[in-house]
C-alpha cells in the first residue's frame, strides 16, 4: 500500500518537474497568471518549485527520508489546491502550468481531484513509510536455517 502511492507520487512529480526545468522561463509565465506572489519572487519559485519537486520525486523513489518527502509533497500539493482554487473562484481562467506549459491543461474540477488523490497519497506514504521495502529487506537478512 505504501509502496504503490510512493510509486505514484514519484511517477507523477517527476513528470511535473521534467518539463518546467527544460522550459524555466515557460513556468515563470504560468506562475505569473496566478496573481499571488509578488512579481519579483516569480522566477525564484520557477527555479525552486520543479528543482523540489524532482528531489522529493526521487526521494521517494530511491526510499530515502520518506516521511520528510511525504510531508513536503503533501504541503506542496495543498498550496498548488489553493492556487488553483482561488484562480477558479475569482474566475481566472488559465492553464494550470501543472505539467509545464501545456495550453489544453486549464483548471477544472479534474485537477482538484487529482491533487486530492495525489494527497492521498502522500498520507498513506506518511502513514506507511517503508511497509513493502522494509518487509522485503528483512526476509533478505533473516538467516536461512541449517537442516
Amino acid at each position: 500500500m505504501g509502496l504503490s502511492a510512493r510509486l505514484v507520487l514519484a511517477i507523477v512529480f517527476i513528470a511535473a518537474a521534467w518539463p518546467k526545468l527544460l522550459d524555466p522561463q515557460g513556468f515563470a509565465e504560468s506562475i505569473s497568471n496566478y496573481p499571488l506572489a509578488p512579481q519579483a519572487s516569480i522566477a525564484i519559485a520557477a527555479r525552486l518549485l520543479p528543482s523540489a519537486e524532482a528531489v522529493l520525486a526521487l526521494a521517494l523513489f530511491l526510499g530515502f527520508y520518506l516521511r520528510g518527502a511525504a510531508l513536503l509533497c503533501l504541503m506542496l500539493l495543498a498550496l498548488f489546491q489553493v492556487a488553483m482554487a482561488q484562480a477558479v473562484f475569482r474566475g481566472i481562467d488559465l492553464s494550470c502550468g501543472c505539467f509545464g506549459n501545456e495550453p489544453a491543461s486549464t483548471i477544472s474540477w479534474l485537477n482538484f481531484l487529482r491533487n486530492f488523490t495525489l494527497m492521498a497519497c502522500a498520507i498513506l506514504v506518511l502513514k506507511y513509510p517503508n511497509s513493502a521495502w522494509r518487509r522485503l529487506t528483512e526476509l533478505r537478512r533473516r538467516p536461512k536455517l541449517q537442516t
